[in-house]
C-alpha cells in the first residue's frame, strides 16, 4: 500500500455530515441531463474518504472530456496515519460539452483514485 488509499470518491448535488458524523449526500448521480450545452452547474459536492498511512495532503481534480482540468479543490490534509473523510464544494462549475467528466484524487505522488460523471444533451 502506497502512502494513501481511496475509500470512496462520489459526487453529488450537496454533502453534510450531522453532529454524530454522519454524512448525507443528496442528489447522488454518475449521469446529467441538460437541455442545451455549455451547462454550469450550481452546486457540485464531492466527497472523499481516504486512508493516509503518513502525514501528507490530496487534492479532487474536475477533469472535462477533453483532459483540461475545470477545477481543483482545496487539500484535503492528514496530520497522522488514519482515515480521513472530507467534502468539498465547487460552485457554478462549467460543463462545457456532453462526455465524460473525470473527478481525480491526486496525492503528493500522483493519481490514487477516480470516479466519473456523464453529461448528455436532451434535444
Amino acid at each position: 500500500m502506497g502512502t494513501l488509499e481511496s475509500i470512496a470518491l462520489l459526487v453529488c448535488d450537496d454533502a453534510t455530515v450531522d453532529d454524530r458524523g454522519k454524512v448525507t449526500l443528496p442528489g447522488l448521480f454518475d449521469t446529467l441531463w441538460v437541455t442545451e450545452l455549455p451547462v454550469r452547474h450550481p452546486r457540485l459536492a464531492i466527497f472523499c474518504k481516504c486512508r493516509f498511512a503518513a502525514p501528507g495532503e490530496a487534492q479532487m481534480v474536475i477533469v472535462a472530456p477533453d483532459g483540461l482540468s475545470l477545477a481543483s479543490t482545496d487539500p484535503i490534509t492528514a496530520s497522522s496515519p488514519g482515515v480521513v473523510q472530507a467534502i468539498r464544494t465547487v460552485l457554478g462549475v462549467e460543463l462545457p460539452t456532453q462526455g465524460t467528466y473525470t473527478i481525480r484524487l491526486v496525492g503528493e505522488h500522483g493519481p490514487i483514485a477516480t470516479s466519473e460523471f456523464a453529461v448528455h444533451s436532451r434535444q
